[in-house]
C-alpha cells in the first residue's frame, strides 16, 4: 500500500507547511480543513490533496478522512476558552486513527 498521510490543520502554518512539503514530492495527502473553499484549502488541492472538510469533534466527519491513511500528523489548535478542548479533539483524532484499520504511524 502506497502511503497517504492524513493532515489535520491542514490549512495552518505547521499543518500546510507540512502538507504542500510532501505533495511537492509526491506523496498522496488527506487534508482535514474546515472549509473547503479558502484559499489555503484550495491551493492544497491544486498540490493534488484530497481535501476533506470536518473538525475534530465530530467522528464521523474524522473517519471519512481517515479513509485508506496510513499515517497522521496531528495538530490540534489550544483553546483559550475550554481547558479540556486540545485534550479531547486529540482523543478524538487517536480514536480515529486506531478505528479505521490502516493507521501504522502518528506523529
Amino acid at each position: 500500500m502506497t502511503a497517504t498521510i492524513l493532515i489535520t490543520g491542514a490549512t495552518g502554518k505547521q499543518g500546510g507547511a507540512t502538507a504542500s512539503h510532501l505533495l511537492v514530492r509526491g506523496v498522496r495527502v488527506h487534508a482535514l480543513v474546515r472549509t473547503k473553499s479558502s484559499a489555503t484549502a484550495l491551493e492544497l488541492h491544486r498540490l493534488s490533496a484530497i481535501l476533506v472538510e470536518g473538525n475534530f469533534d465530530k467522528s464521523d466527519q474524522l473517519q471519512l478522512a481517515y479513509q485508506n491513511a496510513t499515517a497522521v500528523f496531528l495538530n490540534v489548535s489550544p483553546s483559550l476558552r475550554d481547558d479540556g478542548a486540545e485534550l479531547q479533539q486529540a482523543t478524538n483524532v487517536v480514536r480515529a486513527a486506531l478505528a479505521s484499520g490502516t493507521v501504522t504511524m502518528l506523529i
